[in-house]
């Protein structure tokens, strides 16, 4: 059963998040929920151009959905909007024009962007691929992310990086070598712990993706914990890339 058929049944309305609809990778093209006409009225997408732009923390960016629904997100806007202003909109709304001429060698500024981000994935993806950690990357289909399953990795972390007071736990730098549930009195999640120990001798900084989920839940299956998974961002200057590369493989 397709995504739309499931909708289409089940599902009064959709919030189809659309925020990376330029940067997808390996030939993917877009393909928005609201072209299929039987679930059309029940879409609302949502589309960042503060990403599309490299300008996130303006934090704009638009919906498109049907009059009715659009009538009453605009009635209660004045009471909810999080940081927009009007100059930043009027240059984004100058900047979607501009964006449909030729750009850098390209038709238009999105295939640009577009392919500046294929190629920040690649390289990133090939980084950690090489770096010296028994991790699984999971490559990317598009945004602005790659994240690496770190489960066989928990066992290496120093033992100390799972404690607040780091610096001063005895015999701290050795690894854990069980797993974590094994830890005498954790203090950090191993996601947390794995991000302390490659910023503190790596140089190197991650994501915990537990801050991401509910992680009240300790009864879940072996393999689906919500402290398997780090990430990594691919927005970056191509200076910031090359200290990656130099600072994990070695």
């Amino acid at each position: 059963m397709c995504i739309r058929d499931r909708y289409q049944r089940r599902v009064h309305g959709v919030l189809s998040d659309e925020v990376y609809e330029f940067m997808l990778f390996d030939g993917r093209k877009h393909l928005t929920l609201a072209t299929y006409p039987e679930i059309r009225d029940r879409v609302i997408s949502i589309h960042s151009l503060g990403k599309t732009f490299s300008c996130t923390g303006w934090r704009v960016g638009f919906t498109i959905a049907n009059p009715t629904v659009s009538a009453g997100m605009m009635a209660s806007q004045n009471w909810n909007t999080f940081l927009i202003n009007r100059p930043a909109s009027v240059a984004i709304k100058d900047a979607m024009i501009q964006a449909e001429q030729p750009y850098e060698n390209f038709p238009n500024y999105y295939e640009f962007i577009g392919d500046l981000f294929i190629k920040r994935k690649n390289e990133v993806v090939e980084i950690l691929q090489k770096a010296p950690f028994n991790w699984h990357v999971l490559v990317p289909e598009g945004g602005f992310f790659a994240c690496c399953d770190i489960r066989k990795c928990i066992k290496d972390i120093p033992r100390k990086y799972f404690y607040r007071d780091y610096e001063h736990i005895q015999d701290g730098d050795q690894p854990i070598s069980c797993s974590f549930k094994e830890v005498q009195n954790p203090e950090h999640l191993p996601d947390y712990a794995f991000f302390l120990w490659l910023t503190v001798e790596y140089k190197v900084t991650c994501i915990p993706m537990n801050s991401f989920h509910d992680t009240s839940n300790t009864d879940r299956p072996e393999g689906q914990e919500v402290y398997n998974f780090v990430r990594f961002a691919l927005c970056k200057r191509q200076e910031s890339i090359d200290l990656l590369r130099q600072r994990l493989v070695k």
